[in-house]
């Protein structure tokens, strides 16, 4: 036992016929201790105060101890796939150092205990195949000063939490995520695929990276705004993916499109300050089901290319971007491995510079795993990419001719290495994005005067916050 006190690292994976770990073990300096798939193991008690990582997945343990308070060095607890797993204690909000927490298919898990403190350094949370019916509260605790909520102001995140990513994939329970989601400013992925009972989207915090929503067959409603706009330093491209979600209101599908386009206008911005405008990848991105390239769109065409002649002048006319549009007929497609893509090229026909060429991808499907996704029905994708400053790109090349009038744009879908061919662009559009114009022409009068208001707010915070 005395040598034990030393040990650093224990592996006992696979011992089927372990169901519980020798009385009064204390393993002083232990760091790692791996029980994954002992499947009978049903007692967890340990004395350790230097445990890092705890695996305990395919388990049968019912409840963990409350001494797992004493593990404050603990960065990641794994409990994937306890399916006895009942309950957590009220001591896991004391486990201040923990970064990840995985309870995957722990489903018989349905609810978090009534935690008040926020684990505010947790920045992975794994709830999939879960059965919890409500986001845990530890993470929408506001930080209080004096008795007054202070990270209602979006600049001011001190103390909110870190999480980055949260998973509820597969959950039949949650109808929402609740409001205070959009708190979490430091969270970038959301996955909510196959979230059968979700009704509806709450205002999302302004930093996402990717909402993948795909399966929600109960969804039909999104809030306005569909997430909060911030000034941004990021240049980092947003993907907001609603495949199969067949019940989804056309109003839910406008507010969408308005996210996106005021989210292009930040992260465009962004770019201009940091990379002097150019940027040949998708700012944002979004598809969801239809079969219809919006009205605003100002050229629209059958099939999968298009020739849109373009107003002389259109680079000194406020333009900041180009929104492209595809529609795509899936025929229960299946996909795996994140291996789908909607690809754009685009050429300017009188402009003999390479920089006047550019492929762009308008949408795609994210995966974490080898897990197939089947699509059903058309889909429409939409994507915006940020203004392409053509005078730069000859200036660079010491080249001064006029600004082209003529481009040649195709859409193609892709498996990333050849065209999928069981998947069909029927329509696709191309349009100029001005500061204010005729883009939001379809979205109806209340989604536009909202999302004009809300960017150009935020537009004027820029000058503020990064001075």
């Amino acid at each position: 036992m005395k040598n034990m006190k030393s040990l650093v690292f224990m592996n006992l994976r696979g011992c089927v016929m372990l169901s519980s770990l020798p009385e009064r073990l204390h393993l002083i300096s232990l760091k790692t201790l791996i029980l994954s798939g002992c499947s009978r193991f049903k007692k967890f008690e340990l004395n350790s105060e230097n445990l890092e990582f705890l695996h305990l997945d395919g388990t049968a343990i019912k409840n963990l101890p409350k001494s797992i308070k004493n593990f404050q060095k603990l960065v990641l607890l794994n409990l994937k796939d306890c399916k006895m797993l009942e309950s957590l204690p009220y001591c896991l909000a004391k486990l201040k150092a923990l970064e990840e927490l995985i309870l995957s298919g722990c489903e018989s898990l349905t609810r978090f205990p009534d935690i008040k403190e926020n684990m505010k350094n947790l920045q992975i949370l794994l709830l999939d195949r879960t059965s919890i019916k409500e986001l845990p509260n530890m993470l929408l605790h506001c930080v209080k000063c004096k008795d007054q909520v202070v990270c209602r102001q979006p600049f001011r995140m001190n103390g909110v939490s870190l999480l980055r990513h949260l998973c509820l994939r597969g959950n039949k329970d949650i109808c929402s995520l609740g409001s205070s989601i959009s708190q979490l400013y430091h969270l970038k992925w959301i996955d909510l695929k196959y979230c059968d009972s979700l009704l509806s989207i709450s205002t999302l915090p302004p930093n996402l990276q990717c909402l993948d929503a795909h399966g929600c067959i109960s969804l039909k409603t999104v809030a306005v705004p569909l997430a909060l706009l911030m000034p941004t330093t990021q240049q980092v491209p947003a993907s907001f993916i609603f495949t199969n979600c067949g019940k989804l209101e056309q109003a839910a599908k406008n507010q969408i499109v308005c996210y996106a386009h005021s989210k292009s206008h930040l992260l465009s911005d962004a770019l201009n300050r940091h990379n002097k405008g150019f940027a040949f990848e998708t700012l944002v991105a979004t598809c969801f089901p239809g079969s219809e390239v919006p009205a605003w769109f100002s050229h629209i065409a059958s099939g999968a290319e298009l020739y849109p002649e373009l107003p002389g002048h259109w680079s000194e006319n406020g333009s900041v971007g180009i929104a492209l549009c595809a529609i795509v007929s899936f025929e229960h497609y299946k996909t795996r491995n994140n291996n789908l893509q909607l690809k754009c090229r685009c050429e300017f026909d009188d402009v003999e510079t390479l920089s006047s060429n550019f492929n762009c991808h308008i949408g795609g499907l994210f995966e974490t795993g080898d897990e197939e996704r089947t699509i059903k029905s058309t889909h429409v994708f939409i994507g915006y990419t940020n203004w392409l400053d053509i005078e730069k790109c000859q200036e660079e090349d010491n080249k001064k001719k006029c600004v082209p009038t003529k481009a040649s744009i195709k859409f193609e879908v892709t498996n990333g290495t050849n065209d999928v061919t069981n998947c069909e662009v029927l329509k696709c559009g191309f349009s100029l994005v001005y500061e204010s114009g005729s883009w939001e022409a379809s979205l109806g009068t209340e989604c536009v005067t909202h999302c004009e208001g809300i960017l150009s707010g935020f537009l004027r915070g820029i000058k503020w916050l990064f001075q």
